[in-house]
């Protein structure tokens, strides 16, 4: 099933929800009597995983979009998964890994952190 990084449209891979995370923006304060006050919120970070196996001059084009334009995790963009739903995620790496297995095929392993609204 194809989906979309940006403006460009993965010929052949899968967009997976990897991993969900609950956490707490706490912060913990005496008040002038000694109790405890608590405040802050919980909040949940969702991880999307790109896994692709497509020709290398597609993922030229994908690499460079996300080291050039985006400046890795510098830029909000969205993805488009198979479904059309739209998300706004960051790019979570600080590289852009390509893997060759075979002469003009690559594979691609991109993490993505969808933003806390």
């Amino acid at each position: 099933m194809s989906f979309k990084i940006g403006p460009h449209v993965v010929s052949r891979g899968a967009l997976i929800p990897y991993e969900d995370k609950w956490r707490g923006g706490q912060m913990v304060q005496e008040d002038g009597n000694g109790g405890v006050i608590v405040s802050g919120k919980n909040y949940n970070v969702r991880f999307f995983r790109a896994v692709i196996r497509i020709p290398r001059d597609e993922a030229l084009r994908i690499g460079g979009y996300l080291a050039n334009n985006v400046k890795l995790t510098g830029t909000i963009i969205t993805l488009v998964d198979g479904f059309g739903t739209t998300r706004s995620v960051r790019f979570w790496d600080n590289e852009v890994s390509m893997l060759s297995i075979a002469s003009d095929l690559v594979e691609m392993d991109l993490l993505f952190r969808e933003e806390v609204a």
